[in-house]
């Protein structure tokens, strides 16, 4: 019964302190701690990219990016809500629903690699509201003015998103 207790008050106590230790790592330092989810520039920052969302396409008015902060404003030109995400290293970052006629912006930092821009809203990214951008080393991001005037991206099509991330529909 001795070794019994020895185990019970050993494993509370391993407890108590693996508690302690986790609340002290947590405790403030006294810097300040950023709001925006990793990946996340502040808002409004960098080239400006628009994204139409009509049932079930996205259209981008780029298709070249490379390393630097970009503001994706995702604009609902359909007839049903929509949102945004982007996925990819470094970012994970989402917007709240859309609904038609409205618009909601994402303001991201872009490194080198593949990003997934996608509709969240269950079912709408394997209807074919899913692209993959690809972003180039840190030279100079396009101008404003080239944005424009460039082809949308390759529209994909891939698998739906796993969990509704708060949309219901």
């Amino acid at each position: 019964m001795a070794g019994f207790r020895f185990r019970v008050h050993g494993l509370v106590g391993l407890g108590a302190f693996a508690v302690a230790l986790i609340a002290g790592g947590c405790a403030s330092s006294g810097s300040a701690v950023s709001a925006r989810p990793f990946g996340t520039v502040a808002p409004g920052t960098g080239t400006k990219v628009t994204v139409g969302e009509i049932e079930y396409k996205m259209l981008l008015n780029t298709h070249t990016f490379t390393a630097g902060a970009y503001t994706f404003t995702a604009v609902d030109n359909g007839k049903i809500p929509h949102a945004l995400e982007i996925d990819g290293p470094g970012v994970h970052d989402f917007t709240g629903t859309i609904e038609p006629g409205q618009s909601a912006s994402i303001s991201v930092a872009l490194q080198p690699g593949k990003y997934d821009v996608f509709c969240p809203i269950p079912g709408h990214k394997a209807l074919g509201m899913n692209t993959e951008i690809t972003v180039t080393g840190a030279s100079s991001p396009p101008s404003a003015g080239s944005l424009t005037t460039s082809a949308p991206a390759a529209i994909t099509t891939g698998t739906a998103s796993s969990g509704n991330r708060g949309y219901d529909y």
